[in-house]
């Protein structure tokens, strides 16, 4: 009996001890697997964050290319442009060219002068030793040389202006006119005054715009839009010139820059071929 009971409490005892041993195993298990699982989730986390980082290297290396794009694109485009600027330069020169070689050939000079602010010149054909025959001025509109008659006496223009002024004299008249010329070619007459005389008669007139004024209206309106007056409201150094038609008149009062002179068709011509 009482071996029995000894036998039963090593069996218990024993017992107590696999239970223990099996409940510390187990909790051994659980740490590893929970440090595992954590060392799993790191893992994990630092590829997302890898491929986080890769995606936005590649979006910036994106970004950068097409940024270069765009800046070669811009410049192929300003490439083009300035041959577009050349190419239109070459056609104006040729459309005067072959207007004046299909035109009388004359022996004054000839003027380039920029009258609006584009980039195409103008041409004044100035008579310089008669007043018997008008000047004129060359200009290009929707493709086509137009050409518009002078007066005799002399001519004035504020370069880039888009102003012309014009005056003749003859027997018994003496008129002015003030032309615009806007960037696409378009000419107009802004002004036009006409003095009138009649020495037989003893009598005389002026007209303005087609209406009748007093010498002293007429004094006032041709003062009002003068070459002086429209200068004083444009920038310092903006440049006014007066054309002489006749050799009783100065040539150029100044010379803009911009402006070459030619003696005769021939040479004019000549140096359009060459633009």
């Amino acid at each position: 009996m009482k071996q029995r009971r000894n036998k039963l409490m090593t069996m218990l005892l024993l017992g107590s001890c696999m239970t223990a041993a099996l409940l510390s195993a187990g909790c051994d298990g659980g740490t590893t697997q929970k440090e595992t699982h954590q060392e799993e989730e790191t893992s994990a986390a630092a590829e997302t964050e890898a491929e986080e980082t890769g995606e936005e290297a590649e979006n910036t290396e994106s970004q950068e290319t097409e940024t270069e794009n765009q800046e070669t694109v811009s410049e192929n485009q300003e490439a083009e442009g300035a041959g577009d600027t050349a190419a239109t330069a070459s056609e104006w020169a040729t459309l005067y060219a072959d207007y004046l070689e299909s035109s009388d050939a004359k022996t004054g000079t000839y003027y380039t002068i920029y009258l609006n602010n584009d980039d195409i010149s103008e041409i004044i054909y100035a008579i310089g030793d008669s007043g018997d025959t008008n000047g004129s001025m060359l200009y290009i509109e929707d493709g086509e040389v137009k050409e518009l008659e002078l007066g005799n006496k002399y001519s004035d223009f504020i370069e880039k202006s888009g102003y012309l002024w014009d005056n003749s004299v003859s027997d018994n008249q003496e008129s002015f006119f003030l032309y615009s010329l806007d960037d696409a070619g378009s000419l107009q007459i802004l002004h036009e005054g006409i003095y009138a005389w009649d020495h037989d008669q003893g009598t005389s007139s002026y007209t303005w715009d087609g209406t009748e004024v007093t010498t002293e209206e007429y004094s006032t309106n041709q003062a009002n839009v003068a070459p002086a007056t429209i200068l004083a409201d444009m920038p310092d150094g903006t440049v006014s010139s007066m054309i002489g038609q006749t050799e009783s008149y100065v040539l150029f009062t100044e010379v803009p820059e911009s402006t070459l002179s030619f003696e005769g068709t021939a040479a004019l011509v000549e140096y359009l071929q060459t633009c």
